[in-house]
């Protein structure tokens, strides 16, 4: 009869096993499936045995679409960073700075805007406008 055994929802495993729970960043929702289903990009689940999408959380340089409670997840915009992982939106880089890319996750990914000039973070380092009557029109 074990034959007739399916998996639980947060494991996985053929029908009669063996079954197996499943691991971080994944989950099953379903009775019976034989794989666990990732979570979506983006995200990850620190836990095992997840039953739903629930756990998935934002990773860094992540953020949520539109609810703190589930996916889906984008990629922080040019000009922001998100250096944890988990339910929290992408901070503005300094002012005068951006990032080259999407999905920054730290603030020493921000750069000099155009029209301004600076070496980043630290003691009396930081950015600023260009001096005047200058201009850079590069980031």
């Amino acid at each position: 009869q074990a034959a007739n055994c399916r998996a639980l929802p947060g494991s996985y495993g053929a029908d009669g096993g063996p079954f197996a729970e499943c691991g971080p960043g994944t989950y099953s929702d379903r009775m019976g499936q034989e794989e666990c289903t990732p979570c979506p990009d983006g995200s990850t689940s620190q836990g095992r045995g997840a039953t739903s999408m629930q756990p998935c959380i934002a990773l860094p340089g992540w953020t949520h679409a539109t609810s703190w409670d589930v996916g889906p997840f984008v990629r922080c915009d040019k000009g922001t960073y998100k250096a944890v992982s988990g339910p929290a939106g992408c901070k503005a880089c300094p002012e005068c700075s951006t990032t080259t890319k999407v999905g920054a996750t730290a603030a020493k990914e921000c750069v000099a805007d155009q029209g301004c000039e600076g070496k980043g973070f630290g003691w009396e380092i930081g950015f600023a406008m260009c001096p005047l009557g200058t201009w850079k029109n590069w980031v």
